[in-house]
């Protein structure tokens, strides 16, 4: 071989062994920086959440707010797109019971609120042809269905160490995902 030819190959040899370890760099960078990112947002996302998620140990009773049920509703995509499967049937677990409650509060309401039984309403029809209607339940009655209202929260209430339970094994996986359960 020619001392040309031996030089040709050894800088072609570097020049290929460059360009592999620049790729090889690249990918895994890119990797790097990719985990990073989702590291960021999950800790952002848990934090949020670790704030929402306190209330309803310091007030139970948000358990029959509907505005509890959107909030939560609000963090199911992330939670499903930024957490690990742990996390997610932890937060499926802990949505699915406060929606429990909150659907048989919501359908004893329905049941039972004098507003919409139908033997108290009478629909009429005004002079332009619209419908409309008159409940005739006396205060009274809307009285006695409050008083069963907070009379069925009270019962029916799951108690603090259910709920904490359930935010414990959520606080638990979520920890693992940030890589905070390192002793």
């Amino acid at each position: 071989m020619n001392e040309w030819q031996i030089v040709l190959l050894t800088g072609v040899v570097t020049i290929v062994t460059s360009i592999v370890t620049a790729l090889i760099t690249l990918s895994i960078t890119h990797r790097n920086e990719v985990r990073k990112l989702v590291l960021e947002k999950r800790a952002e996302l848990y934090f949020e959440f670790y704030d929402e998620a306190e209330h309803l140990l310091h007030d139970r009773f948000k358990i029959y707010d509907s505005n509890y049920i959107g909030v939560l509703l609000k963090f199911k995509p992330k939670m499903k797109l930024l957490s690990s499967a742990k996390t997610v049937e932890a937060f499926k677990a802990f949505y699915e019971l406060i929606a429990k409650h909150f659907d048989e509060y919501r359908s004893f309401c329905n049941q039972n609120d004098p507003r919409n039984n139908p033997d108290f309403l009478e629909i009429g029809i005004d002079e332009d042809g619209v419908e409309y209607e008159i409940c005739h339940a006396t205060d009274m009655d809307i009285s006695y269905f409050e008083s069963d209202v907070e009379k069925f929260k009270r019962e029916n209430i799951p108690s603090i160490d259910t709920i904490r339970q359930h935010i414990t094994a959520l606080y638990t996986e979520m920890r693992k995902d940030l890589g905070s359960n390192i002793k």
